[in-house]
């Protein structure tokens, strides 16, 4: 099957098993780093806003051998866990009072989004830009956001600076941050996928087990790592430019520190030691990058260096 055919498929099909209360438009949507997908807005009538569903990667799936209906039970259901219960009125985005108080930054890469930032008020950061967004909701189903383009800052009579000095405010406010070890995080990973394979009454000794063969096996050698992102851990790499969080780490190791861009969603510190160096870390990173992060994720494909004494990030 063709990609033409499987879209027309899939939108008739979903149309028959939804029946006549809904639309399903199609359109193509520019992502990060200059990605462009396919989406699928499944809207119902005396709605005006819908969740969109990327169908990209189900095509891909659907050449490995899955079921176009499997597919489609799964693009409905995502549907009816995140559709919109009420109409939301639009016309708030027009009143900056209304929404300066929603107005977040994230970071992205320069170079890969350089098109787009020809049309979205930025300030260039390292390798990167800080770009604005509204965050009009954030739940555990994700971020409804909107990014702020040129003309909504001329809508609103106001200039790069003021979005800036607000959204420094209304980031750490809204999204906070976590920090916290590797080791941690893995542990929790872990135990979770253990969890959903064995009795309760025999999981944690089976968790014990399988830790004390992995420290047997070297793993507390590894580099030490901690994992910076926002409470949200969407485009939590923002919270690098949370300088307070930064200078706190560096107090607590008492050392200068690497900074990982492990993508747009978190960044990794790395205390620095001897034992490795910047170019290993590079080399990793975009290993990495190649391999595990999908392309609308990539952060950088650099390394940078916090000073401990001059309380900055370096490139």
């Amino acid at each position: 099957m063709e990609y033409k055919e499987f879209i027309q498929n899939l939108i008739e099909d979903l149309k028959e098993k939804l029946g006549e209360d809904v639309s399903i438009n199609l359109h193509s949507v520019i992502k990060n780093n200059s990605v462009e997908l396919d989406g699928l807005s499944i809207v119902e009538k005396n709605m005006n806003i819908s969740p969109t569903i990327y169908i990209n990667d189900y095509f891909e799936e659907l050449k490995k051998g899955r079921k176009l209906e499997s597919i489609e039970s799964e693009i409905i259901k995502i549907y009816e866990e995140n559709k919109i219960e009420n109409p939301i009125d639009i016309n708030f985005f027009t009143e900056f009072d209304l929404i300066k108080e929603r107005i977040v930054f994230k970071l992205i890469n320069y170079k890969m989004n350089y098109k787009l930032l020809q049309e979205i008020p930025h300030i260039q950061y390292l390798d990167l830009a800080i770009v604005f967004y509204c965050l009009v909701s954030c739940n555990d189903t994700g971020n409804a956001t909107i990014l702020i383009h040129n003309k909504h800052m001329n809508m609103w009579n106001t200039d790069l600076n003021e979005l800036y000095l607000i959204s420094k405010q209304n980031t750490p406010r809204i999204l906070g941050y976590q920090l916290r070890d590797m080791d941690e995080i893995m542990k929790e990973i872990l135990f979770e996928n253990l969890s959903r394979e064995n009795d309760k009454e025999d999981l944690q000794s089976l968790f014990n087990a399988v830790m004390d063969t992995a420290m047997n096996e070297g793993c507390k050698n590894t580099i030490p790592m901690y994992v910076l992102s926002n409470k949200a851990k969407i485009n939590g790499a923002s919270c690098l430019l949370y300088k307070k969080v930064l200078e706190e780490f560096s107090n607590k190791i008492q050392k200068d520190f690497y900074i990982l861009p492990s993508s747009v969603h978190e960044v990794i510190f790395v205390p620095y030691n001897n034992d490795y160096t910047k170019s290993e870390l590079i080399e990793m990173v975009q290993e990495v990058n190649q391999t595990q992060v999908q392309k609308e994720e990539i952060l950088s494909n650099t390394v940078y260096f916090y000073s401990k004494k001059e309380k900055k990030i370096m490139m």
